[in-house]
């Protein structure tokens, strides 16, 4: 995911979107630098204001290096703001806990006029769910990042399907899910803090945010999402305390 060791989500085998995803976020760097594409990772946007994402996206980064794409399925077309701020759960890169913690926000500049999406609660194993996301298509190629968003239907998986025996293992709060068609199809590079989408009566709801998969290559497992239900009350909390600032 994004550009750290192991992590690796991108929507390789993804279809192009069916509809316009107006909640769906895009982390920039504002400086491109010597990188085939702006694209850090996706997001979604929670409230006017809060972009919801991965913690690896965004711990050890500076804010005012990075603006957020949101409106568009063009990860240019929307309406860009700066980031006024990250915030990491605590549980990120903490050895004492048992869960990954792999969730965090950032705080706009200024509100979007973009419509928010809202979460649910974790449906059960075998359950039907979308993938989004601007991530590779190809996975050794920096340079395949697409310029709209690319879908993958799929279905949720028993937790223990993600237990990989290494440290991107499934742990408390997260998800595991499937990979599409056969196993040629999933996440990749860029597609890191993308939402995972559940139909609820013909509307979309947010159920997770692409983390991780096992293995040093795209495809090498089926995929972790952090469930966002489970750190719900930290983001509901986070997004009260900090709403002035």
């Amino acid at each position: 995911m994004a550009d750290d060791p192991g992590y690796n989500p991108q929507l390789i085998g993804g279809s192009p979107a069916t509809e316009e995803y107006k909640f769906a976020a895009t982390l920039l760097y504002k400086d491109q630098g010597d990188r085939p594409t702006p694209v850090r990772c996706g997001g979604a946007q929670i409230a006017p204001e809060w972009v919801i994402t991965a913690a690896h996206c965004l711990a050890g980064r500076n804010p005012a290096d990075f603006e957020v794409n949101v409106g568009s399925n063009d990860y240019l077309g929307g309406k860009i703001i700066d980031a006024a701020a990250f915030f990491v759960h605590p549980f990120w890169n903490d050895e004492s806990e048992k869960s990954a913690g792999d969730i965090a926000l950032i705080k706009l500049a200024a509100p979007s006029p973009a419509p928010s999406i809202s979460p649910f609660r974790t449906p059960i194993a075998g359950t039907p769910v979308r993938m989004i996301g601007w991530g590779r298509t190809v996975g050794g190629d920096p340079a395949s990042i697409p310029r709209e968003i690319l879908q993958l239907d799929t279905r949720l998986l028993p937790a223990s399907a993600c237990e990989f025996g290494d440290e991107f293992s499934i742990t408390p709060g997260d998800l595991c899910v499937e990979r599409g068609n056969g196993g040629t199809a999933g996440a990749c590079n860029g597609d890191s803090g993308s939402p995972l989408l559940l139909n609820v009566r013909g509307k979309w709801r947010i159920i997770g945010v692409d983390s991780r998969s096992g293995g040093d290559s795209c495809l090498a497992t089926d995929e972790v999402f952090t469930s966002t239900a489970f750190y719900w009350n930290w983001v509901a909390d986070t997004m009260i305390e900090n709403r002035r600032r």
